[in-house]
């Protein structure tokens, strides 16, 4: 069962040790760092994607205070998690809360570098959409809740 959890004292470091693999590790940044970029961010918010009791990954979204929009802003598995459905399910979760979230946002964005094409075609399993933007060298796709 996968469930998300926010970052507390007692699962930091657990999840902080979690790494991609080192082919991938040009496309995300190192959990530690996300953890700590989402302490100075009051809009984001730092979660721990779990397999029963084990933590297999890590996600980070929120309001861009600049843009007011909603972003995934991190999403990652395990390199030893990857290929047993747990990111697709965590990101379902991610998707129904940030749907669900008072602000009622009309869509979740996020982005990836351009030559993830992994990345891309996930995503795109989900519900997300190129929109031909590139931020930062990375591609911008967007998920759109209906009302």
């Amino acid at each position: 069962m996968v469930s998300i959890q926010k970052v507390t004292k007692a699962n930091f470091h657990d999840t902080a040790k979690l790494e991609v693999h080192p082919e991938q590790k040009t496309f995300v940044a190192e959990n530690w760092y996300s953890i700590i970029e989402a302490s100075f961010e009051e809009t984001y918010h730092s979660l721990v994607i779990y397999a029963d009791n084990t933590p297999v990954g890590y996600a980070m979204y929120g309001m861009d205070t600049e843009d007011g929009e909603f972003w995934l802003v991190r999403f990652m598995t395990g390199k030893e998690h990857q290929g047993k459905g747990y990111g697709g399910d965590a990101l379902t979760q991610i998707i129904e809360k940030v749907k669900n979230l008072p602000e009622k946002p009309a869509r979740l964005r996020l982005s990836y570098e351009l030559e993830n094409v992994v990345a891309e075609k996930f995503y795109a399993k989900y519900g997300f959409e190129k929109t031909g933007e590139i931020i930062d060298g990375e591609a911008v796709a967007d998920l759109w809740f209906e009302r």
